[in-house]
């Protein structure tokens, strides 16, 4: 059977065949028909159905990159759908993407990601009852949190011990710059030297040595159990990113969240894990002094799709164009 003008047959990272309409941006499971292509009539900044994007707004609003690039404004509805309607993937098909996929590692550990982020960032009550009533994961979400607590109380004393101490302005800035595990370490070495170039205070020098090895000692074990928790959380977060998924693709006020990259953190969220299993590249923009920055870049292939992250949850597309249009 023949496709309509403009649809598209794709697959999944797992197969799975389904259809893209390369016009209006449409994304559904099953065989297309004429009438599946939407109305010429909607209404400009109105949220179409079924995954179709808004259609820009008659006042044209042209963005430049900071190296040059030159991007037309598509206004998406303002609603939490906002940034599935920009990749035109409407939320219901995305999390039927989801579900068909959650063998893949990858798309598991940026919804665990995220998951752990809504842990973080909103109360129980907000959850939708099967995950409210998980007691292993706020148990462990608990324990996450009293383990980092120690760390920080375990980082503030090392941090306390180094200024009465005497370290250096180097060890210091370390402490600030790198972080306090490094700095003691550090401080450490400092403190050997001091011992072999000193003879007046060696006694005293010796002790500090004693006491410096153990913040280090304590501070390792306390990070540990940190680290230990943390892992434990994202292992059962994994657990539940089915129930995850089942209730982004029905609650219309989840919006697609992105976890930007950190230094020996690659990032990822939802936005990843939605654009790898409907093969897209995804590329969020903010905006840096009037230019617009590359803020987080999901690359899966497939169909290229700019996203500005404009206000706090909500999302405008970015249509590539001539400098000079």
């Amino acid at each position: 059977m023949r496709l309509p003008p403009n649809w598209e047959l794709l697959h999944t990272s797992s197969g799975r065949s389904y259809f893209w309409n390369r016009s209006t941006n449409q994304t559904t499971w099953q065989f297309p028909q004429e009438s599946d292509v939407a109305p010429e009539t909607d209404p400009p900044g109105r949220a179409p159905a079924q995954g179709y994007l808004a259609k820009p707004s008659s006042r044209k609003e042209r963005r430049f990159s900071v190296d040059g690039r030159c991007f037309m404004v598509e206004p998406m509805p303002a609603d939490h759908s906002c940034g599935f309607h920009g990749i035109g993937v409407d939320r219901r098909t995305a999390a039927a993407l989801l579900l068909a996929n959650l063998e893949d590692v990858e798309v598991q550990e940026f919804l665990a990601r995220d998951l752990l982020a809504a842990l973080q960032t909103s109360s129980r009550s907000a959850f939708p009852p099967k995950l409210r009533e998980s007691k292993e994961l706020w148990e462990m979400l608990k324990k996450f949190y009293q383990e980092q607590e120690a760390l920080d109380h375990q980082r503030r004393e090392a941090r306390e011990f180094m200024l009465d101490a005497g370290a250096s302005s180097a060890v210091q800035a370390q402490s600030a710059e790198d972080g306090v595990e490094m700095a003691i370490t550090s401080f450490y070495q400092e403190l050997k030297m001091k011992v072999k170039q000193t003879s007046t205070s060696k006694l005293f020098t010796l002790q500090l040595l004693a006491q410096c090895k153990a913040q280090e000692r304590e501070l390792q074990v306390v990070q540990q159990r940190s680290m230990e928790a943390a892992q434990m959380l994202r292992e059962l977060c994994k657990q539940h990113v089915a129930l995850y998924v089942t209730w982004v693709g029905s609650d219309s006020t989840f919006w697609l969240s992105f976890i930007r990259a950190t230094e020996g953190d690659p990032g990822g969220g939802l936005l990843d894990a939605v654009a790898k299993v409907a093969r897209l590249t995804v590329r969020v923009w903010g905006d840096q002094r009037g230019r617009l920055t590359l803020l987080h870049s999901a690359a899966f292939g497939g169909r290229d799709v700019d996203l500005w992250y404009r206000d706090l949850n909500h999302y405008d597309r970015l249509v590539p164009c001539p400098a000079d249009s």
